[in-house]
């Protein structure tokens, strides 16, 4: 008995050490902070289980088995805490700046800068008096932009979502999204009504994988998935200004400031301390959501009112909310759930 109490306490000091040395570059008293709350809930854990009929040394090695593999639970404590590197999280802060730069590019490319009206709409029309030159290059830059973002999600999700993970995976299915719908604004359909709605399904399936997968991890992770893919959605929305018959390339434009200004944002939140990330997410949250009706209100609501589809701006609103609620929903459900977990 005494060599098997001896060897379940030799596993819970590997698994504690395991995971310290997952923690990385978080300062000493934080891991030490880290580790001891894993190894109280794992006493608390073990404890339960024994009251519930179980050995002393078998309820340790479940309450072990339910935390899963160490290294893995402490690269995600790290990222949880703030442990990502500089880089890390230049990434995270990539996706939004990507795709709002590619839009703003693509209308300097398409559009005369003579023929840019500030305050009012923009007379032109692709293919009458913009150069085909100027258009081709920007079309590029925006389908380079969405394959990096593509990319980058698919990276990501074969990694196993690293910290610069969250915000790439849904976030790239959403410009994917968008640049389809462009492509096939003109035409009844893209290919064909049903292949058509398979693309559409297997995007809002894999947004919905993303953002889940993410919020599997933690509140945190979750709500930055959710925040990067409701801001690539506000992007969407202020590039759609230039659109017949509103025309306000100058609002357009305005993707491109705003893309980097949220890639601030999401910058502060992966290296800001805890306290301050609840106040960046309700901020970034609502900027996405301000952006959204302030654009739709503006310019939209009258033209959708003649149209009969006054309602068109709750919806979108809906969806945003949806975005950034899903993740941090599966998180706080997941994160109660796990200690239960035998």
């Amino acid at each position: 008995m005494d060599a098997t109490k001896q060897e379940s306490s030799l596993g819970q000091r590997h698994y504690l050490a395991t995971i310290e040395a997952a923690l990385g570059h978080l300062d000493e008293a934080r891991r030490r902070e880290i580790v001891a709350e894993i190894g109280g809930h794992l006493e608390d854990r073990a404890a339960a289980l024994q009251a519930a009929g179980l050995e002393k040394e078998a309820s340790m090695e479940k309450a072990i088995e339910a935390l899963g593999d160490p290294a893995e639970l402490g690269r995600e404590l790290k990222q949880v805490h703030g442990g990502v590197t500089r880089r890390e999280a230049w990434l995270a802060a990539l996706p939004p700046a990507i795709f709002g730069l590619s839009v703003t590019v693509f209308l300097l490319l398409a559009v005369p800068l003579g023929r840019l009206v500030i305050g009012g709409p923009t007379h032109v029309r692709y293919g009458a008096n913009i150069s085909a030159a100027g258009l081709a290059a920007g079309v590029g830059v925006v389908l380079l932009a969405t394959l990096i973002l593509a990319a980058g999600g698919a990276v990501a999700a074969m990694r196993r979502l690293p910290a610069w993970g969250y915000t790439w995976t849904g976030a790239a299915a959403m410009a994917v999204l968008f640049v389809l719908a462009v492509a096939g604004d003109d035409r009844p359909y893209l290919v064909s009504p049903a292949v058509d709605v398979l693309i559409l399904s297997v995007l809002l399936l894999t947004m919905g994988a993303a953002l889940g997968a993410a919020g599997w991890r933690g509140p945190l992770p979750g709500a930055l998935a959710g925040l990067s893919t409701a801001m690539i959605l506000s992007l969407v929305v202020v590039s759609c200004a230039s659109a017949a018959p509103f025309d306000r390339l100058d609002v357009a434009l305005l993707a491109g400031p705003l893309g980097l200004a949220y890639g601030g944002l999401l910058y502060g939140l992966v290296t800001g301390p805890p306290a301050r990330r609840a106040t960046l997410l309700a901020l970034g949250g609502l900027g996405c959501l301000g952006t959204m009706a302030g654009v739709e209100y503006s310019l939209f609501w009258q033209w959708r009112s003649n149209h009969g589809e006054a309602g068109q701006i709750w919806i979108l609103l809906a969806v945003g909310v949806a975005l950034l609620a899903f993740g941090p929903t599966v998180g706080l459900v997941t994160q109660r759930l796990r200690p239960r977990a035998a």
